[in-house]
This record gives C-alpha cells, sequence and structure tokens, in this order.
C-alpha cells in the first residue's frame, strides 16, 4: 500500500478532475504492474497497471489502490478475475 501511496503523489496537482491515485498489482509477493493517474486524469492509475501487468498475468490477484478506486475499473477487474477463476476480491496486503 506505501508503494501504491507514492505512486498516486505523482500525480498531485496535475490530474484533476480526477483525484490522484496509484495502483498496485501484485501476485505471490511479486509486483506485475503499477500506475497513476496521469496528467488531466487519464488514463487511470488502475488502467495502467493493468496494461502493466497483462491480462493473462494480473487477472485474480492483488490489487492495491491508494485513494479513490475508479468503480468502473474496479468492477470489472473483480469481473475479469471471477471470470476467470480468481477469487475476485479486492485486497490490501502489499
Amino acid at each position: 500500500m506505501t508503494h501504491a501511496l507514492r505512486l498516486g503523489a505523482r500525480g498531485l496537482g496535475s490530474v484533476w478532475p480526477n483525484p490522484a491515485v496509484g495502483c498496485v498489482i501484485v501476485k505471490d509477493g511479486v509486483v506485475l504492474g503499477r500506475g497513476w493517474t496521469q496528467t488531466g486524469g487519464r488514463p487511470h492509475a488502475e488502467t495502467m497497471a493493468l496494461a502493466q501487468a497483462g491480462p493473462a498475468r494480473a487477472w485474480g490477484d492483488c490489487l492495491c489502490d491508494a485513494g479513490t478506486l475508479c468503480a468502473s475499473w474496479a468492477d470489472a477487474a473483480l469481473r475479469r478475475s471471477a471470470d476467470r477463476g480468481g477469487g475476485g476480491a479486492r485486497c490490501d496486503r502489499a
């Protein structure tokens, strides 16, 4: 979570109208993807982290999001996780 908070801080002051958010995707203690909300508010942190992790690796793993989790991306991630046999749960372990 500390890593996600630090990533989110990179967007402070430049991501309006969205919040500055950091996101880290972890599987078995290994960071698969990370991102933060980009200048102007898009793309979102979750989009960046999922793109870096790759869809085949990321689904069903731990999504650590610092800030306000984008509801549409959270729903998509949880739905894809469940579709691929993952638990579909968001966690704050990392």
